[in-house]
């Protein structure tokens, strides 16, 4: 049903806007009421003749994993912490040594004991995140210069949570690791997996990590060696649960890191398949436990204030951006036209660059302005904050 957004007395009126992303620009307006002074969402009458809203509520199901609307506002953070560290990241490549790239994971294994229709945990997803992630990241800011980040929580196949974050400065790996396993240690998993790991002889511990590794040869059973004479030595309190992902050779940086961040848990994937099945068999649990396992409570994702403010970019666009917007559109981009209600460009930061120069230039310049410490004029432009 088309909507009329006009009376007799002109009370309303439509505003154009455009959200700006790095790689997404939507094209959309909004109806002004000028007698409440505010934007609102008109009327419309149904099929019974009742008034109902035109715009329809979302309901949303917490089921453990990524939305679609989640994992789309988790890359636009991504994108936008980028930019705000060097826009030349999503552009070439360079700036990569700017920022860091982090896994964590727990040294031994999240879950206690198996029963038929439950779970015991040696600490619960929303424990570890409270206890220990958020420790993790207070350290980042106060000894290592950390200002914004991206952090996902996602579950290992054994049904543990780990982190994937994403920071604004180069970090040691020695210094996360040290740090991340003194945090961990908070619910005893270095303990538990230095209390394993000393009853393993050499020869056990490399079957072990054969079994676990894709591809072997003597470089790699030389590792294997080193990595045991390493642990014997620190009484194996020193767990390699860390990860600093190496992205000098990543040619795509916020392409690499946004599907690995958003990836959550693929439940056709063959290998839960078969581990839960072995679950199932091994404990006689139900499918209620298997959903347990996998489900992460709480929060999955979440950024800095700074972060998500800027990935918020909506400027008021009337009919400035018009000629942009068909140079963009003769490129190779996607166009999503839901006639009155919107219209969205999926292209490259390259090309927004290329293409639509003021969109480019208003979408850096605006998270510039949410990057800066102490801004201390207001931003030029129709900024909206809060539609």
């Amino acid at each position: 049903m088309k909507i009329d957004y006009f009376d007799v007395n002109s009370r309303f009126y439509r505003v154009k806007f455009a959200s700006l992303s790095a790689t997404s620009t939507t094209f959309f307006s909004r109806t002004f009421d000028k007698q409440k002074f505010a934007f609102v969402v008109p009327k419309v009458k149904d099929e019974l003749g009742r008034d109902v809203d035109s715009k329809p509520p979302i309901f949303q199901k917490h089921s453990g994993g990524l939305s679609v609307k989640a994992a789309r506002n988790l890359r636009k953070s991504i994108n936008a912490l980028l930019v705000g560290v060097d826009e030349n990241i999503l552009l070439d490549g360079k700036g990569k040594d700017k920022i860091s790239f982090i896994t964590l994971t727990l040294a031994s294994s999240q879950v206690k004991k198996i029963h038929f229709s439950s779970i015991d945990w040696f600490a619960t997803d929303k424990q570890i995140k409270k206890s220990c992630l958020n420790q993790f990241l207070t350290e980042l800011k106060e000894t290592q210069g950390v200002k914004n980040f991206v952090w996902v929580a996602e579950k290992q196949l054994n049904g543990s949570i780990h982190f994937h974050i994403l920071v604004d400065r180069f970090v040691p790996y020695q210094w996360v690791r040290s740090k991340w396993n003194t945090i961990q240690n908070k619910f005893g998993f270095v303990d538990r997996y230095a209390s394993k790991m000393k009853k393993m002889s050499e020869s056990d511990y490399i079957e072990l990590r054969k079994s676990e590794s894709r591809a072997f040869s003597d470089s790699v059973l030389l590792k294997y060696k080193k990595a045991y004479q390493e642990g014997v030595l620190s009484s194996w309190m020193n767990p390699n649960s860390t990860d600093v992902h190496r992205l000098s050779s990543v040619k795509n940086v916020a392409s690499y890191i946004c599907k690995y961040m958003s990836k959550g848990v693929v439940e056709s994937d063959s290998e839960r398949i078969k581990y839960a099945t072995s679950l199932c068999s091994e404990y006689n649990c139900s499918p209620v436990v298997i959903d347990e396992l996998y489900t992460i409570s709480g929060r999955i994702w979440q950024c800095s204030q700074t972060v998500s403010k800027a990935r918020r970019c909506v400027v008021c666009c009337e009919g400035d951006y018009e000629d942009d917007v068909k140079k963009l559109c003769l490129s190779d981009v996607v166009v999503f036209d839901d006639n009155e209600r919107f219209i969205t460009i999926l292209h490259t930061f390259q090309q927004l660059k290329d293409c639509c120069k003021r969109i480019f230039e208003d979408f850096v310049r605006y998270i510039r302005f949410r990057f800066s410490p102490t801004p201390l004029f207001p931003l030029e432009g129709a900024f909206y904050y809060s539609l």
